[in-house]
């Protein structure tokens, strides 16, 4: 929410411009971006998973309500026709799939993935079950997000 942040109206219309212009697009399954048959789905999938992550950031701050059924619409499509888990062991989309009870499922989903993920690769390490620097944002995001909706 930049536009909160340096006070410039220029920035909010540029966001509201941007997530209304995804909104629009928004196929009829859910997805934010179209798939040809060349792509690669785990890498499409958290090219998905990036766009949820900010459109439902976004949605929450700015009570965009439009946005929040559009972004309810992808956690859907997720739900239905991906596997999170198996394009990222990162939380991209964690409070999307939250805030929509009917997806939560694939919180946990994200939330194993990570969890799995640090446990394996900090065996040995002085930093064992540590989160990597991106996760940490995401959940810190999530958490914020959370705040903002309860």
């Amino acid at each position: 929410m930049a536009g909160r942040v340096f006070i410039r109206d220029a920035w909010t219309d540029l966001a509201g411009d941007t997530f209304g212009r995804l909104t629009r697009a928004q196929t009829t399954s859910g997805a934010w971006l179209a798939a040809g048959p060349a792509d690669n789905p785990e890498a499409h999938w958290f090219d998905e998973l990036v766009l949820l992550h900010a459109a439902a950031s976004y949605a929450v701050q700015a009570e965009d309500r439009p946005l929040a059924a559009a972004v309810a619409r992808n956690t859907e499509y997720h739900q239905r026709e991906t596997q999170p888990d198996h394009a990222t062991q990162e939380p991209w989309g964690l409070f999307a799939f939250i805030w929509n009870a009917g997806t939560r499922p694939l919180a946990e989903q994200l939330l194993h993935a990570a969890s799995v993920q640090r446990a394996g690769s900090a065996e040995g390490s002085p930093v064992a079950g540590s989160v990597d620097g991106v996760s940490s944002i995401l959940l810190a995001d999530a958490l914020y997000c959370l705040r903002l909706f309860g």
